[in-house]
Protein backbone atom coordinates (compact mmCIF):
# COMPACT_ATOMS: atom_id res chain seq x y z
CA UNK A 1 0.00 0.00 0.00
CA UNK A 2 1.28 3.44 -0.93
CA UNK A 3 0.23 6.68 0.71
CA UNK A 4 0.25 9.49 -1.86
CA UNK A 5 0.10 12.96 -0.33
CA UNK A 6 -0.55 16.10 -2.35
CA UNK A 7 2.49 18.37 -2.17
CA UNK A 8 0.32 21.29 -1.06
CA UNK A 9 -0.87 19.23 1.95
CA UNK A 10 2.59 18.36 3.27
CA UNK A 11 3.25 21.70 5.04
CA UNK A 12 0.00 21.40 7.03
CA UNK A 13 0.73 17.88 8.27
CA UNK A 14 4.45 18.50 8.81
CA UNK A 15 4.81 22.03 10.21
CA UNK A 16 8.18 23.52 10.99
CA UNK A 17 9.17 24.68 14.45
CA UNK A 18 8.90 23.10 17.85
CA UNK A 19 5.54 22.64 19.50
CA UNK A 20 5.08 21.59 23.08
CA UNK A 21 1.72 20.00 22.34
CA UNK A 22 0.54 17.56 19.74
CA UNK A 23 -1.34 19.04 16.80
CA UNK A 24 -3.71 16.78 14.91
CA UNK A 25 -6.22 16.54 12.13
CA UNK A 26 -8.00 14.53 9.48
CA UNK A 27 -6.74 13.33 6.12
CA UNK A 28 -9.24 13.74 3.30
CA UNK A 29 -8.97 11.91 -0.01
CA UNK A 30 -9.81 8.65 -1.72
CA UNK A 31 -8.62 5.09 -2.21
CA UNK A 32 -7.87 3.09 -5.30
CA UNK A 33 -6.18 -0.24 -5.92
CA UNK A 34 -3.01 -0.23 -3.84
CA UNK A 35 -3.03 3.47 -2.89
CA UNK A 36 -4.54 5.99 -0.55
CA UNK A 37 -4.53 9.52 -1.96
CA UNK A 38 -4.56 12.49 0.45
CA UNK A 39 -5.87 15.56 -1.35
CA UNK A 40 -6.29 17.79 1.69
CA UNK A 41 -6.01 17.89 5.43
CA UNK A 42 -8.21 19.40 8.08
CA UNK A 43 -6.53 20.67 11.23
CA UNK A 44 -8.61 19.88 14.31
CA UNK A 45 -8.50 21.06 17.89
CA UNK A 46 -6.77 18.51 20.09
CA UNK A 47 -9.69 17.49 22.32
CA UNK A 48 -7.54 15.41 24.69
CA UNK A 49 -7.57 16.57 28.30
CA UNK A 50 -5.25 19.56 28.68
CA UNK A 51 -2.71 17.70 30.82
CA UNK A 52 -2.46 14.92 28.18
CA UNK A 53 -2.01 17.08 25.07
CA UNK A 54 1.75 16.78 25.13
CA UNK A 55 1.51 12.99 24.72
CA UNK A 56 -1.79 12.22 23.00
CA UNK A 57 -4.52 13.56 20.78
CA UNK A 58 -8.25 13.19 20.41
CA UNK A 59 -10.55 14.50 17.73
CA UNK A 60 -14.03 15.49 18.83
CA UNK A 61 -16.46 12.82 17.54
CA UNK A 62 -18.87 15.58 16.49
CA UNK A 63 -16.21 16.88 14.10
CA UNK A 64 -15.86 13.41 12.58
CA UNK A 65 -19.62 13.14 12.08
CA UNK A 66 -19.88 16.63 10.59
CA UNK A 67 -16.93 16.14 8.24
CA UNK A 68 -18.31 12.80 7.05
CA UNK A 69 -21.66 14.46 6.48
CA UNK A 70 -20.07 17.31 4.50
CA UNK A 71 -18.29 14.79 2.25
CA UNK A 72 -21.31 12.59 1.45
CA UNK A 73 -21.96 14.15 -1.96
CA UNK A 74 -18.29 14.09 -2.97
CA UNK A 75 -15.92 11.33 -4.08
CA UNK A 76 -13.76 12.08 -1.04
CA UNK A 77 -13.87 10.63 2.44
CA UNK A 78 -11.90 10.70 5.65
CA UNK A 79 -9.01 8.34 4.90
CA UNK A 80 -7.08 8.84 8.12
CA UNK A 81 -5.65 10.96 10.89
CA UNK A 82 -2.40 12.84 11.35
CA UNK A 83 -0.50 14.25 14.27
CA UNK A 84 2.79 15.91 15.04
CA UNK A 85 4.93 14.27 17.66
CA UNK A 86 6.78 16.85 19.77
CA UNK A 87 8.62 14.12 21.72
CA UNK A 88 10.43 13.10 18.55
CA UNK A 89 9.47 9.44 18.81
CA UNK A 90 9.37 7.79 15.37
CA UNK A 91 7.67 4.56 16.37
CA UNK A 92 4.05 3.70 17.04
CA UNK A 93 3.03 3.86 20.66
CA UNK A 94 0.34 1.76 22.32
CA UNK A 95 -2.23 4.54 21.81
CA UNK A 96 -1.40 4.65 18.10
CA UNK A 97 -1.86 0.87 17.83
CA UNK A 98 -5.19 1.14 19.69
CA UNK A 99 -6.35 3.88 17.31
CA UNK A 100 -5.49 1.76 14.28
CA UNK A 101 -7.22 -1.28 15.82
CA UNK A 102 -10.39 0.75 16.42
CA UNK A 103 -10.31 2.36 12.95
CA UNK A 104 -9.29 -0.46 10.57
CA UNK A 105 -8.24 0.59 7.08
CA UNK A 106 -7.66 4.18 8.23
CA UNK A 107 -4.25 5.80 7.83
CA UNK A 108 -2.23 7.26 10.70
CA UNK A 109 0.34 9.80 9.54
CA UNK A 110 3.00 10.81 12.05
CA UNK A 111 5.28 13.82 11.76
CA UNK A 112 8.46 13.52 13.79
CA UNK A 113 12.17 14.19 13.44
CA UNK A 114 13.83 13.52 10.11
CA UNK A 115 15.28 10.08 9.47
CA UNK A 116 18.55 9.31 7.69
CA UNK A 117 16.89 10.00 4.32
CA UNK A 118 15.72 13.44 5.46
CA UNK A 119 12.04 12.48 5.69
CA UNK A 120 9.90 13.43 8.69
CA UNK A 121 6.65 11.62 7.85
CA UNK A 122 5.68 8.04 8.60
CA UNK A 123 2.43 6.46 7.49
CA UNK A 124 0.79 3.44 9.10
CA UNK A 125 -2.35 1.42 8.59
CA UNK A 126 -3.91 -1.75 9.90
CA UNK A 127 -5.99 -3.54 7.30
CA UNK A 128 -9.21 -5.17 8.51
CA UNK A 129 -8.35 -8.53 10.02
CA UNK A 130 -4.62 -7.82 10.35
CA UNK A 131 -2.94 -8.46 13.70
CA UNK A 132 -0.64 -5.44 13.64
CA UNK A 133 -0.08 -2.16 11.79
CA UNK A 134 2.04 -1.96 8.64
CA UNK A 135 4.24 0.97 7.66
CA UNK A 136 3.30 2.55 4.34
CA UNK A 137 5.45 3.81 1.51
CA UNK A 138 4.90 7.57 1.16
CA UNK A 139 5.05 9.62 -2.01
CA UNK A 140 4.61 13.39 -2.15
CA UNK A 141 2.85 14.12 -5.44
CA UNK A 142 1.55 17.10 -7.39
CA UNK A 143 -2.23 16.86 -7.58
CA UNK A 144 -5.03 18.96 -9.00
CA UNK A 145 -6.41 21.72 -6.83
CA UNK A 146 -9.52 21.04 -4.79
CA UNK A 147 -11.60 23.33 -2.68
CA UNK A 148 -10.65 24.05 0.88
CA UNK A 149 -12.50 22.22 3.60
CA UNK A 150 -13.63 24.25 6.58
CA UNK A 151 -14.05 22.49 9.89
CA UNK A 152 -17.80 22.20 10.46
CA UNK A 153 -19.02 23.21 13.90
Amino acid sequence: MTLRIASRVRPSVAPTGNAARISCGLLIGFRDAGSVWVERSLACVNAAPLEARSVSFEIDPRVLVNVRRSLTSTPQSIVGFYYTNPSGQRTLGSRDCDLLANWPDMILLLHGPENEAGESLQGWWRPSGAEKPTELDIEIVKMRESSLLVCPE
